[in-house]
């Protein structure tokens, strides 16, 4: 509740199971003024996967902070069962931060017939920084939706950091939506020595509506790759009224 702290610290060689089975529902409810840090430490693993039939549920609420820091040789594993639903809201005056740290994996798989909603309301911030040598992988599976729009006044910032991988791939009949709001940033620098793959898969859509007094920045390093293969039946959609910059110092490959 508000004026709260919640902490769960993952010591090292050590796991966090919190299973959530068939029509169940886990909600995580951060309150206002309250912070919820779950560190976890090297050689260790949060493993929270959300089974069919069910929700997960964490709502971050208006001047709070939710802190999930995965440090190295660490594994933070949320998979998404079909007929599930992921739905981390961040409310206004909030902050969720993941940064995922060297020799350290984010892996948030959404399978079928499943949704995963991170709405990022106004006057919030979603930072997801990957730094070297770690892996952020958020497939999305057929059927399945990806949901992350980013609301006025709001910040969105997934950094990429060398040597590392983001992989987020649209499978068939998916739909990737990351509608970028009105005085809105969404930045995804892709540092040198680095990936930043999107695949979209036949029957698919990604969506990156860009709308008015908004700036969508994807600056390409050195020895870096963007890549975004379209496959058949497909379709890539970027509505630009506003600034779309995107720096190349490197390969951009778009089949």
């Amino acid at each position: 509740y508000p004026n709260t702290g919640l902490n769960i610290p993952v010591y090292p060689n050590t796991a966090l199971n919190i299973p959530v089975y068939p029509n169940t529902a886990l909600n995580i409810p951060v309150y206002p003024n309250t912070a919820h840090n779950i560190p976890v430490y090297p050689n260790t693993a949060l493993n929270i996967p959300v089974y069919p039939n069910t929700a997960l549920n964490i709502p971050v609420y208006p001047n709070t902070a939710h802190n999930i820091p995965v440090y190295p040789n660490t594994a933070l594993n949320m998979p998404v069962y079909p007929n599930t639903a992921l739905n981390i809201p961040v409310y206004p005056n909030t902050a969720l931060n993941i940064p995922v740290y060297p020799n350290s994996a984010l892996n948030i798989p959404v399978y079928p017939n499943t949704a995963l909603n991170i709405p990022v309301y106004p006057n919030s911030a979603l930072n997801i920084p990957v730094y070297p040598n770690s892996a952020l992988n958020i497939p999305v599976y057929p059927n399945s939706a990806l949901n992350i729009p980013v609301y006025p006044n709001t910040a969105l910032n997934i950094p990429v950091y060398p040597n590392t991988a983001l992989n987020i791939p649209v499978y068939p009949n998916t739909a990737h939506n990351i509608p970028v709001y009105p005085n809105t940033v969404l930045n995804i620098p892709v540092y040198p020595n680095t990936a930043l793959n999107i695949p979209v898969y036949p029957n698919t859509a990604l969506n990156i509506p860009v709308y008015p007094n908004t700036a969508l920045n994807i600056p390409v390093y050195p020895n870096t790759a963007l890549n975004i293969p379209v496959y058949p039946n497909s379709a890539v959609y970027m509505a630009a009224h506003t600034v779309v910059y995107m720096e190349t110092h490197a390969d951009i490959i778009v089949i």
